[in-house]
């Protein structure tokens, strides 16, 4: 049996339920005074959900440009947004995290255009329970929720 940090699989198992025995403690809001004016940020799975509350913070918080990197919703969650927030620097570009060409051509079209970006949210995920792949042929949720992400953090870098 290979050895862990916890000794053994009874010690992993007390451990992990000590842990969902412990208080948590709420780290709160962020300030209102935090703002992001002069900032280019980019919010992966910005169409929905948490992703689409993330841009919408940051659009009253008066990022300078919001990039909303999305693979449906486009343009209409931009359009939404704006008329929420009145900050008119939305914007949509197409991405699917299922395919790596398609990150590729994120990153591409951000460098044609001569965006800087300040701030990236990764906030787009899938949960899979079929066998279902990306087109490179990973599955699914391991592919979008951490080699996309890796991905486009190495070719935004």
């Amino acid at each position: 049996m290979t050895e862990t940090r916890h000794g053994n699989a009874l010690t992993a198992t007390l451990t992990g339920v000590l842990d969902q025995l412990r208080a948590r403690h709420d780290i709160g809001a962020l300030e209102p005074a935090v703002h992001f004016e002069g900032e280019t940020v980019l919010v992966t799975g910005a169409n929905s959900g948490l992703g689409r509350g993330i841009a919408r913070d940051l659009a009253l918080r008066r990022a300078s440009r919001v990039i909303l990197a999305c693979r449906s919703g486009i343009p209409q969650t931009a359009e939404e947004l704006e008329r929420e927030t009145k900050n008119p620097n939305l914007e949509m570009r197409h991405v699917d995290l299922a395919d790596f060409a398609s990150i590729e051509a994120l990153v591409q079209g951000l460098k044609r255009d001569g965006i800087v970006l300040d701030r990236v949210f990764f906030n787009a995920g899938v949960v899979s329970s079929g066998g279902a792949q990306t087109r490179e042929g990973f599955e699914l949720m391991f592919g979008v929720n951490f080699i996309a992400n890796a991905l486009l953090t190495l070719r935004l870098l």
